[in-house]
């Protein structure tokens, strides 16, 4: 094993994440490098699940509405893919909530507005691509009901495949790990095919060391990762926290920092 980073580095990194970062990634910092538990990074988790089985109350920092919604759910399972969870009443209850009584996917919830929000969330307007995403997920775990897998279908098997941009992992995980989708391989080499000169264009995301882009490492060689691994170490900078490209939205910082040591950690390159 390589160690990118000196224990100088890491001891600024993690002084970073714990000054900055809320419960939920001192938790998941404590599991991933000093012992921490599974179970302590669930007992926070759940404090952002609500009754209704979905996820909100500001797990997605730009939607601090207690609502449940689709940016929050995709956010609290990437976590649980990341510790190992794919079982228990934490997804028993989120998947109930993935389908409405009226039979529809979840929508942006009417408390939205009344809360400190990006902008980019206010548009409701056609299908929502973290549907895709959410699928996917619950596919790679062989979970998730019928019913939810139909609607997704409904909306996304007609879908053509865009030029890959960063928030369009939706169509790698969908394509990846749901099964049955119309011209499947097809559409997920066009995706994979893109996937290089996507790494060169999405550059200050660092997207193998960013957590919603971390999965579809698999698809590169153990060279890009280590020389793109070399790219994000490069970018921590003296206060102990990672350059990101949203200096406008300094909240994401912690946890950009501590995707970053995770999964530098995951490919071999920390301790």
């Amino acid at each position: 094993m390589t160690t990118m980073m000196s224990p100088q580095h890491l001891n600024l990194a993690r002084s970073y994440i714990y000054r900055h970062g809320r419960l939920l990634e001192r938790k998941r910092y404590e599991y991933h490098f000093s012992g921490g538990s599974r179970e302590a990074v669930l007992e926070v988790l759940r404090g952002y699940q609500n009754e209704d089985g979905g996820f909100g109350n500001g797990l997605e920092m730009d939607m601090m509405c207690p609502g449940s919604t689709t940016g929050a759910a995709e956010i609290a399972l990437l976590i649980l893919d990341e510790i190992g969870c794919c079982e228990g009443e934490i997804i028993d209850r989120f998947e109930q909530w993935c389908v409405t009584k009226e039979g529809t996917l979840p929508g942006l919830p009417p408390d939205l507005e009344d809360y400190p929000h990006g902008p980019w969330w206010a548009n409701d307007s056609g299908p929502d691509p973290h549907c895709m995403a959410i699928a996917g997920l619950l596919a790679r775990w062989g979970r998730g009901t019928d019913a939810f897998f139909e609607l997704v279908a409904a909306q996304f098997d007609s879908m053509e495949i865009p030029q890959i941009e960063i928030y369009q992992y939706t169509f790698y995980y969908y394509l990846k790990f749901v099964s049955g989708v119309p011209n499947q391989e097809k559409k997920l080499k066009k995706v994979c095919d893109q996937l290089p000169g996507f790494l060169e264009k999405a550059a200050p995301y660092h997207p193998l060391f960013f957590y919603l882009w971390w999965l579809v490492a698999d698809e590169f060689d153990p060279e890009t990762i280590r020389r793109e691994a070399e790219k994000v170490v490069s970018d921590f900078e003296e206060d102990g926290g990672v350059k990101t490209p949203y200096a406008q939205l300094p909240w994401w910082r912690p946890v950009w920092t501590l995707d970053a040591l995770i999964h530098l950690k995951r490919h071999g390159f920390l301790p």
